[in-house]
């Protein structure tokens, strides 16, 4: 898996959740604790971890940049 696509399975897996989280926030103007749960998430300070790990921001800096631009 990892030759293919680069990544560890979780790696991989994790990566499209905060994507689809991302989406959610940007798009569609979710709050982050149903992003979060929508992705896959079932723990919001784990949300939060992988979150930053991945975007190098919390979910709440990320939803306040896209509220920003949206304006």
């Amino acid at each position: 898996f990892k030759e293919f696509t680069g990544y560890a399975p979780i790696d991989y897996i994790n990566r499209l959740r905060i994507e689809r989280a991302c989406q959610q926030i940007s798009v569609e103007n979710c709050n982050v604790i149903t992003a979060a749960y929508d992705a896959g998430f079932n723990d919001n300070s784990y949300f939060s971890k992988i979150f930053k790990r991945y975007k190098g921001i919390t979910p709440m800096e990320y939803k306040k940049i896209c509220e920003k631009n949206m304006e």
